[in-house]
């Protein structure tokens, strides 16, 4: 067998593997995917894509019987079986390629039964560690094993902070010695919120540790230390300890990102940590901060989103999905250190209220214990006094009530000394990518005025139908399957010149004709783009944060 040189060597090209080796290879690295059957798996050739690519033919025809009500006059349609199924390998297709991949499959020189190649390794040497003799075969800074990648998921029926506590202990509790920290949970606006705090605590002067999530291009855009991302070298030898230490315990990929960070953060020194919540709060990996670290809590806004996780019954947590989702981010609350809110409707109020008093934190909410009044710049007030502040160079009225809770949680606790000048100067510093980011003339934006915004549900459609309100746009959109297209679809309908809808690389996502009947099918991004007129209309590209990540990484706007 010869030898392959390679960044990362993937077995296994079914949806894990393939997401793995795509996600990969658009970070820059030269992939090798091995696969003994077909490329994508069972998902992708014989079930779910099949299947629903059907189903939307049959939709298709079905629509023809039934426009009657709109004085059409209907048709019976007939059925091409053939053509049905080209279509079908037609969807498969666009999703199948996989860019810069050095693909093998069974029967290919060098590695013929690369599913079962560890099994074969194993026997054929006698070894038991099959995955070391592997790696003296393939030459690979990383190793990324389909089966492996595939366990650091959200673990079903797993609650608690047990895994994480344990995996925290074997690497020494790094979690016991950060530097002040600043922990951020809620719906939309909270990683803004990190982006404001940051900028703020490095115009004091201060060196800023940060993790926030997802990344968008880059998984080393999760993991900033003192103010730079991990670099890779070390980012490898991070992970590899994390991954051997709780190889057992069957953590989440959450949960081993959250390790890495704050094994990092203990050994190299800064003054503070911005972290940011990854899903909920009561139970979020970052839940096992102890009081004693953390300067301040604070939740933006708050709306429903991840219903599976965090709406799922349970004895004694309230049945109201928005109470709900307010009692899971105000699992957060700490003894003694402040809780520092945004206003939200009553039920959630009092959730948060609850939570506070439960655990004895000091809850700072907006409309009571500290005021914003939004403009042309921010009247900032609170106990402490008034500020006047210049608007925030992220754009939007949201995004000045995030700027508005940084300053709030830095105004309300006392680990870290901060000025008024700090605080207005990082109102003008922070940055925080496909955040209704305009996209700089590019590869692929060229000279339009192209926005980029990773919204997927109701608050961050609505959110942009306030920004877009009165102004027409072109509207390229893509969406995880699970997300609800009425969310972007519904707030900007008296804005929209034209609709296209993309694929989402490396994932499940809706047709086009789930985003309405004027909704244009495009391969891609840069094919939308170049369908559009020149029209001197702006371009809106949204949807999801994964295809955002790909448009940045097209257009060469990597995070920094």
């Amino acid at each position: 067998m010869s030898r392959i040189s390679c960044d990362i060597a993937v077995i296994g090209a079914g949806s894990a593997g393939l997401s793995v080796a795509a996600g990969a290879s658009q970070m820059g690295a030269d992939v090798v995917l091995i696969e003994r059957a077909e490329m994508g798996g069972d998902c992708l050739n014989h079930g779910c894509v099949p299947s629903k690519a059907l189903l939307a033919a049959a939709h298709a025809a079905h629509a023809q019987t039934t426009t009657a009500p709109f004085g059409t006059a209907p048709v019976q349609p007939r059925t091409d079986y053939a053509a049905a199924m080209d279509h079908v390998a037609q969807t498969i297709a666009r999703i199948a390629p996989v860019e810069r991949l050095t693909i093998y499959q069974e029967g290919t020189d060098p590695l013929q039964r690369a599913r079962d190649v560890t099994r074969t390794l194993a026997e054929r040497t006698g070894r038991q560690d099959a995955a070391d003799a592997f790696l003296e075969e393939i030459d690979a800074t990383f190793a990324a094993c389909a089966d492996r990648l595939a366990a650091l998921s959200i673990p079903e029926g797993r609650l608690g902070l047990d895994t994480i506590r344990a995996l925290l202990d074997r690497l020494g509790n790094p979690h016991h010695r950060l530097p002040p920290v600043f922990h951020v949970a809620g719906t939309n606006g909270k990683g803004s919120t990190c982006a404001f705090l940051r900028a703020m605590l490095e115009e004091q002067g201060y060196t800023v540790h940060v993790t926030t999530s997802p990344h968008l291009v880059r998984y080393n855009e999760r993991i900033r230390l003192a103010g730079t991302l991990i670099d890779d070298d070390r980012l490898a030898e991070l992970l590899a300890e994390v991954l051997d230490a709780g190889e057992d315990l069957g953590p989440s990929f959450f949960e081993v990102t959250i390790a890495a960070a704050f094994s990092e953060f203990a050994r190299v020194p800064a003054d503070a940590c911005v972290v940011e919540v990854g899903l909920g709060g009561r139970f979020d990996a970052t839940n096992v901060l102890e009081p004693e670290s953390v300067a301040a809590c604070g939740i933006a806004s708050l709306g429903i989103d991840h219903e599976r996780f965090l709406l799922t019954p349970e004895e004694g947590a309230p049945t109201e999905p928005i109470a709900r989702i307010a009692f899971e981010k105000a699992g957060i609350a700490k003894a003694g250190v402040p809780l520092v809110c945004l206003s939200y409707p009553a039920d959630a109020r009092a959730q948060i209220q609850t939570a506070a008093e439960r655990a004895k934190a000091q809850l700072a909410l907006l409309d009571y214990d500290w005021d914003v009044e939004i403009g042309l710049g921010l009247s900032y007030r609170d106990r402490r006094g008034s500020l006047n502040l210049p608007r925030p160079a992220l754009p939007g009225d949201h995004q000045a009530l995030n700027a508005s809770l940084a300053v709030a949680m830095l105004r309300h606790q006392d680990k870290l000394r901060i000025t008024p000048g700090a605080i207005a100067r990082g109102m003008g510093q922070a940055r925080w990518p496909a955040r209704l980011q305009r996209l700089l003339p590019g590869p692929l934006a060229g000279q339009r005025e192209v926005w980029l915004d990773g919204g997927h549900n109701a608050d961050a459609g609505r959110m942009l139908g306030r920004h877009f309100s009165g102004r027409r746009l072109h509207l390229i959109i893509g969406m995880l399957e699970s997300k609800d297209p009425a969310a972007i679809i519904t707030p900007l309908a008296d804005s929209l010149a034209s609709i296209s809808a993309v694929a989402v690389p490396g994932h499940d996502w809706h047709p086009p004709e789930a985003f309405g009947d004027q909704a244009a099918a495009q391969s891609d991004v840069a094919a939308a783009l170049a369908s559009l007129p020149e029209d001197g209309l702006p371009v809106l590209i949204a949807g999801s944060l994964y295809l955002a990540g790909d448009v940045l990484r097209q257009n060469g706007e990597l995070p920094d």
